[in-house]
């Protein structure tokens, strides 16, 4: 691995495992919508869907499962369900420390984006029902670009919106999907090791956490400068 000559610009977050620990909802609104369309999905294989846009999963579920429905009719009862489910949330579980995370991430210097497959409907309700909403200079959705994770379309728009190097991002991730997408977009990758994410391979990713209780960000990026 080469050194890290550039200083680091800008920490990219995923939303859904990282920032807020969701997955366990959507686990329990998919299983929902799952049975009303007559499919059973076990949670292993569900786990390989996490980090994927919604339009990538519901192409894979209705070529593998022939469904008749349309791919938009799909997707939007998917999104209804979703949005019911966070509504209904009170409080949302953030992730612990994330909050102080952040905060102490920023400087003059260092951006900090969200890049979220879910649509941008669900992300802003998510970030309003937070009160994050004056954490993040970019928040990008899977919604605004072609291909989702595991392709790096995300990743490389937000270093195009903030006008940063791909080389001077970091990208802390909890899913196999999204850590792909980031090093295919040339930048360095935190795993986040979330259990309620599923079994997530992130051995991909340049460093592996399981907290952010007591993380520096600047002790990691001069740890992968050094690798």
């Amino acid at each position: 691995m080469n050194r890290i000559n550039d200083k680091l610009r800008a920490v990219i977050f995923d939303m859904d495992g990282v920032i807020i620990d969701s997955e366990p909802i959507y686990f329990r609104v998919e299983q929902q919508y799952y049975a009303e369309l007559g499919l059973d999905i076990s949670k292993n294989e569900h786990s390989r869907f996490v980090g994927m846009s919604m339009t990538d999963f519901w192409k894979t579920i209705k070529h593998k499962y022939s469904l008749n429905q349309p791919i938009k009719e799909l997707i939007e009862r998917h999104k209804k369900l979703m949005t019911t489910a966070i509504k209904t949330t009170s409080p949302l579980p953030i992730t612990p420390k994330i909050v102080d995370f952040i905060d102490s991430i920023k400087t003059n210097e260092i951006s900090i984006a969200l890049a979220s497959s879910s649509s941008r409907e669900l992300i802003d309700l998510v970030i309003k029902k937070s009160a994050l909403e004056e954490k993040f200079d970019q928040i990008i959705s899977g919604e605004n670009v072609l291909r989702g994770k595991p392709a790096p379309d995300i990743f490389n728009l937000v270093a195009e919106k903030l006008a940063v190097r791909s080389q001077a991002c970091l990208v802390i991730e909890d899913s196999t999907n999204g850590i792909k997408a980031a090093k295919k977009a040339g930048m360095k990758c935190v795993g986040f090791k979330n259990p309620n994410s599923g079994n997530q391979d992130l051995t991909n990713a340049d460093l592996v956490i399981s907290s952010f209780e007591n993380v520096s960000i600047k002790k990691i990026w001069r740890e992968l400068c050094r690798s």
